[in-house]
């Protein structure tokens, strides 16, 4: 004769079986309420044993419920986390494509600026310049220079005066009452002593004068007393450069002459 046994834990009154929420397992496989039917000619301990396999599959069974469960959930994390990721990271490389023009079109900017100040400064600095060059010409106005009068061991502004009066009288042929009744405020040499007799410069009170000097110069051209006009350094240094150019031009046969800062050459008629 046979016997069906019912094996709980308590006698409760019949429910329904509830699932958990994470793993989808019934309350009841959890709990181990468990119908087994149980022949009366076998051993208690071959029933406890069955009973415990049982209760392990159910748990096994829930328990990869449970971890497949979690794997799904963190398998859909990881998909959004990623997702998120890739669009975190285009909208970086966009914000730092953007930061990159802006930088650039700052930085063209500035430089355009300061070139422009530069310009500016290069303008105004050569407008200076111009000016100071154009005072000190007007300055030398009344001036000449005369080369190849000997120069004597210190020599006084008194002596180069004296000196310059004498060659206008014998080299260039002025009359003598003429020659003194020139104002002279200074002459005085310049340069370095050496070998070669340095230059006179003299400052003539009147325009007239030195006018006067400097027509008798070009007229007579005495042999090795050269007279010319007194310039700024910017001039003289233009003059010397123009120079050969003069002197070719009248080997060639033609008119040619400096006229301040400028060769001026033409034909002869």
């Amino acid at each position: 004769m046979s016997l069906t046994l019912i094996v709980s834990h308590t006698t409760m009154p019949k429910q329904r079986p509830t699932k958990s929420a994470a793993s989808g397992c019934s309350a009841e496989a959890l709990s181990g309420d468990t119908h087994v039917d149980a022949d009366d000619t076998g051993s208690h301990d071959a029933f406890v044993k069955r009973l415990l396999q049982v209760q392990q599959d159910a748990f096994q069974a829930c328990l990869q419920s449970a971890i497949a469960e979690i794997n799904r959930r963190v398998d859909n994390f990881m998909r959004e986390t990623t997702t998120s990721l890739t669009e975190l990271r285009v909208s970086l490389q966009y914000t730092q494509t953007q930061v990159d023009e802006l930088t650039a079109k700052q930085n063209n900017d500035n430089v355009d600026d300061l070139a422009r100040k530069l310009r500016d400064c290069e303008d105004t600095i050569a407008k200076v310049e111009r000016t100071v060059d154009y005072q000190e010409n007007q300055s030398r106005r009344c001036n000449l220079r005369f080369d190849g009068i000997p120069d004597a061991e210190n020599e006084t502004w008194e002596q180069a005066e004296k000196n310059v009066r004498r060659e206008m009288t014998t080299s260039l042929e002025l009359p003598e009452t003429q020659v003194r009744a020139m104002t002279i405020e200074r002459a005085h040499r310049t340069g370095r002593t050496g070998s070669k007799a340095r230059t006179i410069v003299v400052k003539f009170a009147q325009y007239k004068d030195r006018e006067l000097v400097l027509a008798a110069a070009k007229k007579k051209r005495p042999r090795g007393i050269y007279v010319n006009e007194d310039y700024s350094q910017r001039v003289m240094a233009r003059r010397k450069e123009l120079l050969p150019k003069m002197m070719k031009a009248r080997e060639e046969g033609k008119i040619a002459y400096l006229s301040f800062d400028k060769l001026v050459v033409r034909d002869r008629d």
